[in-house]
């Protein structure tokens, strides 16, 4: 008796000991996946600087959106605690947004900041596509996302674009965070 006693404590044991190995090994992987500066440098880029951020973000057949004008809010508050002045605009109807982008890029500071009654005159434009995005759950650790991401701060003075695409794969809530350091990073 004490032996299948024994044999079903080491079993249940094993069993519940599964899910946190199996989420300490999805973490593991966890990180940048690509990074390509398409066009520009990063350098251009400086801490201080006014970016306005529109939103939603565009999306590929890849992607999906958890809610409009979610991803390009958390950039907005993620590049705020990092050092940038920024404001976000959301168009509202969204069979607009492509027109409403294009208007904006031809626009000057200062009418950006007239138009939009923005509180900052915008130093950059961050424009963003969401490339691809898939869900996971990591098991005792909370749910994984693997999605990539085209952004491209314009600057509205000159015309010019950085341009990056980045994908990683994360918990959630570390996502962004983990993106926008690592453009900083490269900056």
């Amino acid at each position: 008796m004490n032996g299948k006693f024994a044999f079903s404590l080491l079993v249940a044991v094993l069993l519940t000991a599964c899910g946190p190995i199996f989420g300490q090994m999805m973490e593991a992987n966890n990180g940048i996946k690509e990074f390509t500066v398409e066009k520009g440098t990063l350098g251009d880029l400086k801490r201080g600087e006014s970016i306005l951020v529109y939103g939603p973000f565009d999306k590929t057949d890849d992607a999906f959106y958890i809610c409009r004008g979610e991803d390009a809010a958390h950039f907005a508050a993620e590049l705020r605690k990092s050092g940038f002045n920024t404001e976000l605009y959301i168009e509202h109807t969204f069979k607009n947004l492509q027109k409403t982008a294009q208007g904006l890029r031809h626009k000057t500071p200062e009418q950006l900041r007239e138009d939009l009654q923005l509180d900052i005159l915008p130093d950059k434009i961050l424009f963003g596509t969401i490339l691809h995005r898939q869900f996971s759950v990591a098991p005792t650790k909370g749910v994984e996302v693997n999605e990539g991401f085209r952004l491209e701060f314009l600057d509205p003075k000159t015309g010019r674009s950085i341009i990056v695409e980045i994908s990683d794969e994360e918990l959630v809530q570390n996502s962004v965070p983990t993106i926008v350091a690592e453009i900083l990073k490269h900056g």
